[in-house]
C-alpha cells in the first residue's frame, strides 16, 4: 500500500462525500471555493499527487468542513510505519 495514494483517497473521498451531501456539482464548488473544477475533480478521483494545502482548505471552507473533519478519517489508516515500503537491509563489510 502506498502512503501517498491512501492519503489522497481518504481526503478525496471525504471532500466528494461532503460536496454531494451539500448537493453541489464540481462546477458549483469551484465557483464557491475559487479552486478550478479540474483541480477539485482530480482530488476527488485521486489523480492529483501534489495537492496544495491552501487549496484543500479553500475547498473545505466552501463546504463548511473544519480542517479536523477533513483529516480525521486518516486516523483510520494503520500507522504509517506499518504501511511504508520496507527499507532495504544494508550489509556491513
Amino acid at each position: 500500500m502506498e502512503i501517498t495514494y491512501e492519503i489522497l483517497k481518504v481526503v478525496g473521498t471525504t471532500l466528494k462525500e461532503r460536496r454531494m451531501k451539500k448537493c453541489y456539482t464540481v462546477l458549483q464548488l469551484s465557483e464557491i471555493s475559487g479552486v478550478t473544477a479540474s483541480y477539485i475533480s482530480q482530488i476527488e478521483n485521486y489523480k492529483r499527487e501534489n495537492v496544495s494545502l491552501s487549496k484543500l482548505l479553500e475547498i473545505a471552507i466552501a463546504l463548511e468542513l473544519r480542517p479536523s473533519e477533513l483529516f480525521s478519517p486518516l486516523d483510520e489508516l494503520p500507522p504509517f510505519s506499518s504501511i511504508k515500503d520496507e527499507e532495504p537491509e544494508y550489509v556491513r563489510y
